[in-house]
């Protein structure tokens, strides 16, 4: 039931189920939790009670995902934020390729996201499969800003992916000036 009123974002019924201490780790449909299908719909204020009632913040689905992965790729920034105040794991990775939720984020876009996540010290130079790290995935996809704040953050312009290409080599193969730009002012910036 606590289940059902969390995806529905049903935060009084929540806020009963959970007064009536109803299980905060119930699991459903390939290992979700209430948590999970809260931070996935972005209902803040129902992921904030969830987390005030102690609900495992880290409790992976069977693939891995867990709250803070599915709402970075989401892009539910109120959900992240709270999160990661609450201290969940920000640098768990998701298999099959190992995208962590900044990764994530910074593949689909989500700035605002991008930027509480290395705000809140993600490892903006943890790699995924293949030795794709965030900065890769926003010089392969063009996005400036999210270079810029990834750069600010530590990104390393230079890490290797396996097959030995690099951000900046990315950068430059696509002609994207304004992304190489960053990249190459980085030794500047950290």
């Amino acid at each position: 039931m606590l289940f059902n009123a969390a995806h529905r974002n049903q935060e009084a019924l929540v806020n009963m189920l959970l007064h009536h201490k109803a299980n905060v780790n119930e699991v459903m449909n390939g290992g979700a939790t209430p948590l999970y299908v809260a931070a996935q719909n972005g209902h803040a204020a129902v992921v904030r009670a969830l987390i005030e009632a102690e609900a495992d913040l880290n409790k992976a689905k069977l693939d891995g995902a867990t709250p803070l992965y599915i709402a970075a790729y989401k892009g539910h920034e109120a959900v992240v934020r709270a999160l990661v105040e609450a201290k969940a794991d920000l640098n768990t990775a998701v298999k099959p390729d190992d995208a962590t939720p900044l990764a994530s984020a910074a593949h689909r876009g989500h700035e605002m996201v991008v930027r509480a996540l290395v705000n809140a010290k993600a490892d903006p130079n943890k790699a995924m499969g293949r030795g794709i790290t965030p900065l890769h995935i926003a010089a392969q996809l063009g996005h400036e800003t999210m270079a810029r704040v990834l750069v600010e953050a530590g990104a390393d312009p230079d890490k290797v992916m396996n097959d030995g290409t690099t951000a900046r080599s990315i950068a430059e193969r696509k002609g994207l000036d304004a992304v190489l730009a960053i990249i190459e002012k980085a030794p500047n910036i950290l």
